[in-house]
């Protein structure tokens, strides 16, 4: 093998070095891409998860509100002669059913839900994720429509507490309605994460 072989035989060499040096640059590239891709959806899980079971604990408290008043509305439904009684305290509503005699029927009581709370939530996940952000806003107008309901029903019981008037004022409510809406955001929510 003379000189100009050998020289041209260490160019093939090292163009064949530089190709699989190139390869695998190639290929760690991917890897490291693929590798971040999956730590980014991980992370994404991970968030959406802890967003989940916030929602779901604000879901459970407003699904329970609305039961009360379900329930209340029930008792007027099913006690002739009776009107409601309300006191409210820092935190909580107590609709109270008694008869003409002021004999207690029957009551409805629940802690105030904490609306700016959840607008604060609310607000904070719009940055994280568009998905989680709808399902949060949703929640959060359905927490201020039914605050609404016990505001206006206070104002009802305090301006005319008779039976007919708030079975009246009930009967414009969709609160079962609202109990399936939240069931069904819940839902999309779990099978959001779960995907």
């Amino acid at each position: 093998m003379n000189e100009r072989d050998w020289v041209d035989l260490v160019v093939i060499v090292a163009s064949v070095l530089s190709s699989f040096g190139i390869l695998a640059t190639i290929a760690v590239y991917f890897w490291q891409k693929k590798d971040s891709e999956n730590s980014e959806k991980k992370r994404q899980k991970e968030i959406s998860i802890s967003y989940l079971n916030i929602f779901t604990a604000y879901a459970g408290e407003l699904k329970t509100i609305v039961n009360q008043l379900v329930k209340l509305h029930d008792l007027l439904n099913r006690n002739n002669n009776s009107f409601v009684e309300y006191l409210g305290g820092h935190n909580i509503h107590a609709f109270i059913l008694k008869n003409t005699k002021g004999r207690e029927l029957g009551n409805a009581r629940m802690f105030k839900f904490d609306s700016s709370s959840l607008s604060y939530i609310y607000s904070s996940s719009a940055s994280v994720n568009v998905n989680i952000s709808e399902k949060y806003q949703f929640l959060y107008k359905c927490s201020i429509q039914i605050n609404t309901y016990i505001e206006n029903l206070i104002l009802k019981i305090h301006y005319d507490n008779s039976k007919e008037n708030i079975l009246d004022y009930f009967s414009t409510l969709k609160l079962d309605e609202s109990i399936n809406e939240i069931d069904l955001c819940v839902k999309d929510f779990k099978d959001y994460c779960e995907s």
